[in-house]
């Protein structure tokens, strides 16, 4: 494993840890409610296969968030991405296609002044758009889909969920130019 230059983390490890609970007991929960109403489809009849089926798509928000901010180690050669559920996974800086604006990050100047004050700060985020050909669960596409980028895998940042998010968005960038400069070359 390639030795890591920077890491950034969730700011509240301990909440992270509790919605990573959540989100596993939640999946489980929706596969057992799944696999029993698709097993009780020849006894109750069509209407539990339309409920297994609304129970699946409702799945999908659950798999998203596993993955949509993951924690990241920054090394020499590219990052690896630490989602909530999957095991780790590294993504070379040559994977990186693009950064687009991220789709959930909205600022309302007005209620953040009003919940914090003097302490209020827009939040900021981005979503950083892999080669389809990158080596990353299959998830990782459904954030690639919620920012707009079609069928191909990405994952998600913001000031809000990693600790050192204007050097991180900054490093991204650097390295996605030089590799785009590099691609031209």
């Amino acid at each position: 494993m390639p030795e890591i230059v920077a890491e950034y983390r969730f700011p509240h490890p301990r909440i992270r840890q509790a919605v990573a609970r959540l989100l596993a007991l939640g999946l489980i929960a929706a596969a057992l409610a799944i696999l029993v109403q698709l097993l009780l489809i020849p006894f109750a009849g069509p209407l539990l296969c339309v409920s297994a089926f609304l129970t699946a798509v409702l799945v999908l928000p659950l798999l998203l968030r596993t993955v949509l901010h993951p924690e990241i180690s920054v090394t020499s050669d590219g990052v690896i991405l630490r989602p909530m559920l999957w095991p780790a996974q590294f993504v070379a800086w040559t994977a990186l296609t693009q950064i687009v604006a991220h789709p959930l990050v909205y600022n309302d100047v007005a209620m953040g002044r009003a919940l914090y004050g003097k302490r209020y700060r827009p939040r900021e985020g981005a979503v950083v758009v892999l080669n389809p050909a990158a080596n990353v669960w299959p998830v990782y596409r459904l954030v690639g889909q919620l920012a707009g980028a079609g069928n191909v895998p990405a994952f998600a940042i913001s000031s809000t969920t990693h600790t050192g998010y204007e050097s991180l968005i900054g490093l991204l960038r650097e390295h996605l130019a030089t590799t785009s400069q590099a691609d031209e070359s």
